[in-house]
């Protein structure tokens, strides 16, 4: 009998997977179609995926990170219509004005490298797709989807073992990845995705921390920290969890191996780089400052351009379900942590002056917000989540799902310049009701206090058996 409920529910696992990968396939050939023109295929290629592709391609083809000699043999033709970079972008005087600690003696030893300037995790795991000759850009943004796809398939096979409700956990895991931002970063060459992958993985895993799960869940969490200086917060908390959770001295001392290892090959590769373990940025733009954090949160939240809680409201009820996975007792130490990893991000975030994301594609950061409060929602719909509470989640659930099929004909909308539909232009009062983070006064601060109350009544209504206590005051008054 369980063999026969596992088989259904791989197909329904397998099927949830396949409707992923679909919905991303064809938004993907909405914004790069397969056989495209190399100038079709350089649509909307912007930000940092060109040297993100270009790294990929010297870490297959040159099994370095240098991209001068890539420059020079225009490497990037294969996958764009313009050089990459400038040929002073990534070499010693840039790394030098990132940080002051790279001693000239370095320089000559130097050369004329011109380094990557991200972190190598996002090119490598495309570097495979750099050997087709042509579409190179499509398939690195398959290989993203469809990792992914897998992931999802992988999480709902898990929870299932652990007797999570089968429809809600994968509408919940679908939803979270074909609703914005999501959606449009599963088809980028951007680390979010990977990042998020690798720490949904991790708290899969760590559900229960056998020695194989506890060691994979390690990996996972020290391989996140190759992808972005964002992962830093979150993968301290969660591999703290993960050290908790192991059993044992023997495996602790394991674990705590494992990440003093990634610990020191990721200080190596910043002082090959840097002069330094770990590098401060002088520039005061990127720098992160404690200052900024009250400009920079509630912008995060409720920027109308750039805020995560319009592009997905399911956040809106995150507080309500952290507290009610905490209330459950289920997992408490994996509860703490990751609550302490989704908290260290959005401050993290909230701390630089760049929190928007600059000029990249709408909503980039807020990604990692969606998929670290995702454990949160999932535990609380196997600790008893109520009818009313699911048709609110669904609700603002259906609220992304609307912009996705509004925006998914037009890719170009994620973008500022091209009048995304973030900015509601179509909804002006609406759009007039939202704060305007970028220019703070008292009226946006007012549009701040009245959007957290709002949300907030959302909030309480789901926590609190309204129903109930409104049948109670009605008794005690006829009483």
């Amino acid at each position: 009998m369980k063999k026969m409920k596992f088989n259904k529910y791989s197909l329904f696992a397998i099927i949830t997977a396949l409707f992923i990968w679909i919905i991303l396939g064809f938004s993907r050939e909405h914004l790069v179609p397969f056989n495209s023109s190399i100038e079709r295929a350089s649509f909307l290629l912007t930000g940092d995926e060109p040297e993100y592709l270009l790294a990929a391609y010297s870490v297959a083809h040159d099994l370095d990170m240098d991209l001068h000699n890539n420059l020079l043999e225009e490497s990037w033709k294969t996958f764009w219509i313009r050089p990459v970079c400038g040929p002073s972008h990534g070499d010693f005087a840039y790394f030098k004005r990132v940080s002051s600690s790279l001693s000239d003696e370095n320089k000559s030893k130097w050369g004329k490298k011109q380094l990557l300037v991200h972190r190598p995790g996002t090119s490598i795991i495309i570097s495979s797709v750099t050997f087709f000759k042509k579409n190179i850009r499509w398939w690195a943004y398959f290989t993203i989807s469809t990792l992914t796809a897998l992931c999802i398939f992988f999480v709902t096979m898990r929870l299932h073992r652990h007797e999570f409700p089968i429809i809600f956990v994968a509408l919940l895991c679908a939803f979270t990845v074909i609703s914005p931002p999501s959606i449009f970063y599963s088809n980028q060459i951007f680390p979010e995705i990977p990042v998020s992958m690798l720490f949904l993985l991790s708290f899969v895993l760590l559900l229960k921390p056998s020695t194989l799960n506890v060691i994979l869940a390690s990996f996972c969490i020290a391989f996140s920290t190759w992808f972005s200086d964002r992962a830093i917060f979150p993968a301290i908390f969660l591999g703290i969890a993960c050290f908790l959770l192991t059993k044992g001295k023997k495996m602790k001392s394991l674990v705590l191996f494992i990440f003093m290892i990634n610990a020191i090959f990721l200080a190596f590769y910043f002082y090959r780089r840097f002069g330094v373990p770990y590098p401060i940025h002088h520039n005061p733009r990127v720098s992160p400052s404690l200052n900024y954090i009250f400009k920079g949160l509630p912008g995060i939240l409720f920027d109308r351009n750039k805020g995560i809680l319009w592009l997905s409201p399911m956040l809106i009820l995150s507080p309500v379900a952290f507290i009610m996975w905490w209330k459950s007792r289920l997992y408490p130490k994996l509860c703490f942590f990751t609550g302490l990893a989704f908290a260290s991000s959005l401050l993290a975030v909230s701390s630089f002056p760049d929190w928007s994301g600059g000029t990249c594609p709408t909503g980039r950061y807020g990604v990692l917000f969606q998929w670290l409060t995702l454990p949160a929602f999932l535990v609380w719909s196997k600790s008893g989540m109520n009818t009313k509470q699911k048709a609110m989640v669904l609700f603002l659930f259906f609220i992304g799902l609307l912009q996705t099929i509004f925006i998914y004909d037009h890719p170009n909308w994620w973008y500022r310049k091209y009048s995304p539909i973030f900015e509601y232009k179509c909804l002006y009062p609406i759009y007039n009701v939202m704060p305007d983070m970028q220019t703070i006064n008292k009226i946006e601060v007012l549009k701040v206090m009245f959007w957290t109350f709002s949300f907030a009544l959302y909030s309480l209504t789901a926590y609190f058996p309204v129903t109930e206590i409104i049948q109670k005051i009605c008794l005690r008054k006829r009483k």
